[in-house]
């Protein structure tokens, strides 16, 4: 279990959640990322909301890439 699940799986408890999920971050390909995206929401959000006793709906509230901004490792993708 990730530092950030271990923190984040007592509030799991009380609440239900929605995760931002923004694949731009990870420097991965407007291609790969929708796999990216459920695969990292999956992994990460599904995964710490199943380990509490309530095992809350999970939901993804935003995802995509910048319109504008910096370039970030090299470029947009």
């Amino acid at each position: 279990m990730s530092e950030l699940m271990a923190i984040g799986v007592p509030l799991l408890r009380f609440i239900q959640q929605m995760a931002n999920v923004h694949p731009w971050f990870a420097n991965t390909t407007v291609q790969n990322g929708p796999q990216w995206t459920w695969d990292f929401f999956d992994q990460t959000n599904v995964a710490a909301a199943n380990a509490v006793p309530n095992k809350p709906q999970m939901s993804i509230a935003e995802v995509g890439w910048p319109t504008v901004g910096i370039l970030f490792s090299g470029g947009v993708h």
